[in-house]
């Protein structure tokens, strides 16, 4: 017998009810939009290097680990700096893909996003590429304007990076 994704979905709701578990919170679908846009900004952000754009992505007083080469950073300013620093001069594509967002509160929120990074080797390294597969763990805050903001991040690399790893010092 074949079961679609919604009988499925039916039946598993109606399996919880009867059960005594607690009832699937409801989120709001356009809240989980915005926090997926957001994590895709934040990709074409950085690939643009447009890193006054970061506004719209962090918070003010974010906390997060870049992992190396940029590490802990404590706010805006300081994510910029790390992210401009390790970034400039390479060329990248961010592309982000499987993603959880999980509601959590009014105005709060987590989400975990998989990602695969390639860097691009210039001058000497031209044809060549550095390719890094790993995962954003992301806690949210909804600020006064209905925007979600991260409000902290952790990079986490699932893999060792594959390729030349030179490329992401500028050496050859």
């Amino acid at each position: 017998m074949r079961f679609s994704l919604f009988t499925s979905a039916a039946l598993l709701l109606a399996t919880a009810s009867v059960s005594g578990a607690a009832p699937v919170p409801k989120s709001n679908p356009a809240d989980i939009l915005a926090i997926r846009d957001t994590i895709s900004v934040y990709a074409l952000t950085v690939d643009a290097q447009k890193f006054d754009n970061l506004d719209n992505v962090f918070t003010q007083d974010v906390k997060g680990d870049f992992a190396l080469p940029t590490g802990s950073v404590s706010g805006i300013a300081a994510v910029k700096s790390a992210l401009s620093g390790a970034l400039t001069g390479l060329s990248s594509y961010h592309a982000m893909s499987t993603t959880t967002v999980d509601i959590t509160g009014k105005n709060t929120a987590k989400s975990t996003a998989y990602f695969t990074a390639t860097f691009f080797g210039q001058g000497d390294l031209s044809g060549q590429t550095a390719v890094a597969y790993g995962r954003y763990e992301d806690t949210w805050t909804k600020d006064g304007k209905e925007s979600w903001l991260i409000s902290e991040r952790n990079l986490i690399y699932m893999a060792p990076i594959i390729g030349n790893a030179a490329i992401l010092s500028g050496g050859s």
